[in-house]
């Protein structure tokens, strides 16, 4: 989990997205999402509950994610890859 000034310095950095082996970006319990709200308003995308990350040991990767195409859906699942060189 996040704090609001964790995601505002990530916002802040220009990156396009964040995975995280979490549950999710905010408290399991919290009702208005300031995490989510941060982020997502800073067009990042938000990938929760990634496993293995202890596997992936380089600095540097490509990360892709594929998620399911649903109509009028605000999330996925997804294929989550990490490639290492």
């Amino acid at each position: 989990m996040l704090t609001p000034d964790a995601a505002r310095w990530l916002a802040a950095l220009g990156v396009k997205g964040i995975g995280m082996d979490t549950i999710s970006a905010d408290q399991a319990d919290s009702v208005d999402l300031p995490i989510h709200n941060i982020l997502l308003g800073a067009g990042m995308v938000i990938v929760e509950n990634l496993t293995n990350l202890d596997a992936i040991l380089k600095e540097s990767f490509v990360f892709s994610c594929f998620p399911l195409k649903i109509k009028d859906a605000d999330g996925s699942p997804v294929r989550a890859v990490a490639m290492v060189p």
